[in-house]
């Protein structure tokens, strides 16, 4: 085991993934800034019901990949750990954005004016149809 006198407190806090503590009856105990904009989407009690089914039977910590999502937010893992009866942590990871081009290769594209293009549609439209037509 690596001795490191570091408060990790910090690291957990500023984590873009979620992490919380609950007490052993389900209240929260500890919840970093992420998983405080969570919390906006997801019942307390929703994520505990996850965290106890997710538990490793004994003390330590279970990684787990899964499918989760609370409303906008998606996870591919999580990792729930605990080492005592009193408390039990799950630290929920993020999926990767997805990258998204913002350049666009328009070669080989002429450019159009698009309200002449619904000029044109709606010429077609009232050759093909005998009804009244109004805008």
């Amino acid at each position: 085991m690596n001795l490191v006198s570091t408060d990790f407190k910090f690291f957990i806090e500023y984590d873009a993934n979620p992490f919380v503590l609950f007490n052993a009856k389900g209240k929260i105990v500890y919840l970093n800034s992420s998983a405080e904009m969570l919390m906006g989407s997801c019942a307390s009690e929703k994520l505990f019901d996850v965290t106890l089914s997710y538990a490793p039977k004994s003390f330590g910590y279970k990684k787990t990949l899964i499918d989760l999502s609370f409303g906008y937010f998606e996870f591919y893992a999580i990792n729930v750990l605990y080492e005592n009866e009193d408390e039990i942590a799950i630290h929920l990871y993020n999926k990767p954005m997805p990258k998204i081009n913002n350049k666009v290769n328009l070669e080989g594209y002429s450019q159009t004016d698009i309200n002449l293009l619904f000029e044109a549609n709606i010429e077609l439209f009232k050759m093909n149809y005998s009804g009244k037509l109004e805008l």
